[in-house]
C-alpha cells in the first residue's frame, strides 16, 4: 500500500456550532479528496483509541470525565473547548486514527498517510482540553 488516509464519520458528530473548527471543515476536505479519488490512497475507518492509548497521554480522571460531559449534552469544558453528544466518539476515533497511522508508517504497511479527523487535538494537555478533547 503506497498511502493511507484514516478517517471516521464520528468526526461529523463533534458539533462546535459557529467555532472556526466546525463540521463544515471536514466535510469540505473529504468532498475534495473524494472528487480526486482520495489521491489514490487507501481510505480506512479509524478505530477508537484504546484506554491504554488515551492513558499514555492523558490522566485517568480527565479521560473518565469526558464521556459523561458529552452524554449530558455537552457544553463548554473551558473558554476554548465546546463539546456535544458526539464529541467523545469523535475524539476517540481521532486519537485512534492518529495511532493507527503511526502504526502503519512504522510497520511499513503504508509509505505515507494522513489522519483526517476532528477534533484535531493539537492543543490538549494531559489534564486539560484547551480547544480539543484529546
Amino acid at each position: 500500500m503506497a498511502g493511507v488516509i484514516y478517517r471516521h464519520d464520528a468526526s461529523r458528530g463533534h458539533d462546535t456550532g459557529a467555532h472556526p473548527e466546525r463540521i463544515a471543515r471536514i466535510v469540505a476536505i473529504e468532498q475534495e479528496l473524494e472528487a480526486r479519488e482520495w489521491l489514490g490512497y487507501a481510505v480506512c475507518d479509524s478505530p477508537a483509541a484504546t484506554a491504554e492509548q488515551l492513558h499514555a497521554v492523558h490522566g485517568a480522571a480527565y479521560v473518565a470525565g469526558l464521556p459523561a460531559a458529552c452524554a449530558a449534552g455537552g457544553g463548554a469544558l473551558d473558554a476554548d473547548t465546546v463539546v456535544s453528544r458526539g464529541s467523545f466518539a469523535a475524539a476517540s476515533h481521532a486519537a485512534g486514527g492518529a495511532c493507527a497511522l503511526v502504526d502503519a508508517l512504522l510497520t511499513g504497511t503504508a509509505a505515507v498517510g494522513a489522519s483526517l479527523h476532528r477534533p484535531p487535538g493539537h492543543h490538549a494537555d494531559a489534564d486539560r482540553a484547551m480547544g480539543s478533547a484529546f
